[in-house]
């Protein structure tokens, strides 16, 4: 098998995507994804995986038609084997989230004492005072502020790359930076 690259693009791919059998491509990849996604029972009580599983169908068709996801012909030499692999890759994505982990109740006694912790005006007070110093410290860099809330924000390094156009490489020095700032006060 040859597997020199052969991206579909352009008028190129609108034609080829324009003489596949859609009608039967589509309720296939829907099915494909729905049985994909039946295997994870946690999924049944948080979402509803019939609609689910289209929506992760209907995207890998989108990727394809608007040349987010490219088609190596030379790889795939069928379209619906190219689909299936997004729809694989999309459901991957999506379990890996923190949100469709699976999580257990916590016991009654320490739903309470979580709650009285979350609300802890003293706590909220410390987090506040530390978040000051570290503010102070950093007040001189620019950069390295905006990174810092970020981060306190709960985004990671690729989110923040992504939501201020900069490269990763650039938001890893700018947090090692910091580290080095930090670490002289032993606020690290």
């Amino acid at each position: 098998m040859n597997l020199n690259k052969n991206i579909l693009s352009g008028q190129e791919l609108w034609d080829r995507l324009n003489q596949e059998d859609w009608a039967a491509i589509i309720p296939k990849l829907h099915y494909y994804s729905l049985n994909r996604l039946q295997r994870f029972d946690f999924l049944h009580s948080r979402y509803d995986v019939k609609n689910l599983s289209a929506q992760f169908a209907d995207e890998a068709i989108r990727m394809v038609w608007e040349q987010e996801r490219k088609w190596n012909t030379n790889y795939y030499t069928d379209l619906y084997v190219l689909l299936k692999g997004i729809v694989d890759s999309l459901h991957s994505n999506f379990l890996h989230l923190k949100e469709t982990e699976i999580t257990e109740a916590l016991p009654e006694d320490q739903e309470t004492i979580v709650s009285q912790l979350a609300s802890d005006p003293e706590h909220d007070y410390i987090i506040k005072e530390i978040e000051i110093e570290i503010a102070k410290i950093l007040k001189d860099d620019a950069e390295a502020m905006e990174i810092f809330d970020c981060l306190k924000n709960g985004l990671k390094p690729r989110e923040i790359s992504a939501e201020l156009d900069i490269e990763i490489e650039h938001i890893y020095n700018i947090i090692k930076r910091m580290q080095r700032k930090l670490k002289k006060y032993d606020i690290n």
